[in-house]
């Protein structure tokens, strides 16, 4: 920061100091509380230690530099006008590091050359799919052709026929058997055979955090489709709802993998396809399963006992309505 700079922090301080003269006040810790310029009821931190100045604004957070609530401070401490005065200390903001950097160089190596490394990954993933055997007649496309186009067209958010030109330019790279046409794309997704490949495939492509991963968490999201709900199911509800499936997962805290994934209907509720579905299972089975983290809806005798099976602990928020022993006695009040 320049001299310029510095001056200005200066003046603004000293102006803040004429303007809220008595309002910025030492507590007895040393540090002094100073009231923002904008909203005088919000009120920073400021620690004017010469060696490691401090205050809590946005401004020092981001520059580590003193701002203009430090001088404002140092103003009133040096110019006597006011006293200490005794305000209930409360816990300190935890600081921010300032030498702890982002490595920008190898982010945005790792942004600008993803579509690059996405093809080869997606291609060795998908040679592990098991190619059913025909007996007669011109065999399909290859399962594991039809899955690198419906994955490609997915991963690049494009339609089935815009996709088209990097699926051919990934044919003469080799990552595909042979050429594709976009009607492949939608037949691979219709098809009820695809579930359970693409299952398999999330579990496979998880297994390379196994090392190394050790704490997971269980969760819903929804996705909603372009059509709507049937009239007649809603026209006492006053509004138009789009079709949606929800996906229950269960992913790895550290490194975001997800080690299972079931798709149900919309209103299907979280709390059963913890177990019924071998989410917990899948996960214990190819990982070291130590904690599990929830949210309260997932809180049940059944879950917990489910947990402690495999040797991991639940951390699982109470529901409002539980009850001192109720889990000891297998019930839930």
């Amino acid at each position: 920061m320049n001299k310029a700079h510095i001056e200005v922090r200066k003046r603004r301080g000293q102006e803040l100091a004429k303007r809220f003269k008595d309002k910025i006040v030492q507590r007895p810790d040393g540090t002094w509380l100073v009231p923002s310029s904008k909203s005088p009821r919000k009120r920073y931190e400021v620690d004017l230690d010469p060696t490691n100045p401090f205050c809590t604004c946005p401004d020092h957070e981001e520059t580590g530099e003193k701002c203009k609530h430090y001088f404002a401070a140092l103003e009133i401490r040096d110019g006597g006008e006011t006293g200490t005065v005794a305000v209930p200390a409360t816990p300190p903001k935890p600081r921010t590091p300032t030498d702890e950097k982002r490595d920008w160089s190898g982010y945005n190596e790792l942004q600008t050359n993803e579509e690059d490394e996405f093809e080869p990954l997606l291609r060795q993933i998908c040679q592990s799919i098991c190619e059913p055997e025909y007996e007669r007649g011109r065999p399909p496309i290859p399962w594991s052709d039809a899955v690198f186009s419906a994955v490609a067209k997915v991963y690049l958010e494009k339609s089935a026929r815009r996709v088209m030109p990097r699926l051919h330019r990934a044919y003469r790279e080799g990552h595909l058997t042979r050429p594709v046409t976009f009607n492949t794309i939608p037949s691979f997704l219709e098809n009820e055979a695809a579930t359970a490949i693409l299952d398999d495939l999330i579990i496979r492509s998880s297994l390379a955090a196994a090392p190394f991963e050790r704490v997971f968490a269980a969760d819903s999201t929804g996705f909603a489709g372009s059509k709507f709900v049937r009239w007649q199911d809603i026209k006492y509800r006053g509004r138009h709802e789009h079709l949606w499936a929800k996906m229950h997962i269960m992913a790895g805290t550290s490194t975001h993998m997800i080690t299972g994934v079931v798709i149900k209907e919309r209103d299907a509720a979280d709390l059963g396809q913890f177990p019924e579905f071998e989410l917990l299972g899948i996960a214990a089975e190819n990982f070291i399963v130590e904690e599990i983290l929830c949210d309260k809806v997932y809180n049940t005798v059944r879950n917990q006992k489910e947990i402690a099976a495999i040797g991991a602990r639940g951390y699982i928020p109470f529901k409002i309505t539980t009850r001192v022993g109720s889990a000891a006695s297998g019930r839930s009040s």
